[in-house]
């Protein structure tokens, strides 16, 4: 089976999601809070339970619901697809199942669910919701499969994939990804879709706090 890269730099949209996703401020330690955030911490119910609101992680059927509904919203992909149906099984209790993200673990069976997903999509739908052409060229379809990454992420931050303040290094990201699995022999257009499908995935199925 040929191997999806996803290279170091991929990671580094996991670095973007907090930036990104500029509805949940993230103050620093020495940070002084304001008098409406003590104020509202006085009467937040949640503010000691560990796991509840804004340092909540998905638990299983949440992260398959985002995976399904939100970044591959539009590509025809269900719980039922050939792949995703089959993992699903396999993974079944091995996602994470606590919201508390202390205890929670089964974060590395998402990127076997989404290599199934993505995996799952047609070469019809990754060209008409995508804009790849699977047939084509590597070189041919770079800009492409660069902006599949970036549509992706869209889906789970509101757009600030390509149009917040980080949009050029997100770019930057996928254009590297992209180039580095060029690189390797034999490599497809199709895997490098796949390959870029799960970084975008992996990085929004993760992103805690809602």
């Amino acid at each position: 089976m040929k191997t999806i890269k996803l290279n170091k730099k991929s990671v580094a949209l996991l670095v973007l999601a907090a930036a990104m996703a500029t509805g949940c401020a993230i103050k620093k330690s020495g940070d002084a809070l304001t008098s409406g955030q003590i104020a509202y911490n006085a009467t937040d119910p949640n503010v000691d339970i560990p796991g509840v609101g804004s340092t909540s992680v998905p638990t299983q059927d949440a992260v398959i619901g985002r995976l399904l509904g939100v970044g591959l919203a539009g590509a025809q992909v269900t719980d039922q697809s050939t792949n995703t149906k089959a993992v699903i099984a396999q993974v079944n209790g091995n996602l994470p199942q606590l919201a508390d993200p202390i205890k929670a673990n089964g974060w590395d069976q998402i990127p076997l669910l989404t290599y199934a997903a993505c995996a799952d999509i047609s070469a019809a739908n990754t060209q008409a919701v995508y804009g790849v052409n699977t047939a084509g060229t590597l070189a041919s379809q770079r800009n492409a499969l660069v902006a599949a990454g970036l549509k992706i992420a869209d889906q789970y931050v509101g757009g600030l994939a390509t149009s917040g303040p980080l949009a050029a290094q997100a770019t930057a990201i996928f254009q590297s990804q992209v180039d580095a699995n060029a690189l390797i022999s034999g490599e497809t257009v199709k895997q490098s879709f796949i390959g870029v499908c799960m970084a975008a995935n992996v990085f929004g199925v993760a992103l805690r706090g809602f």
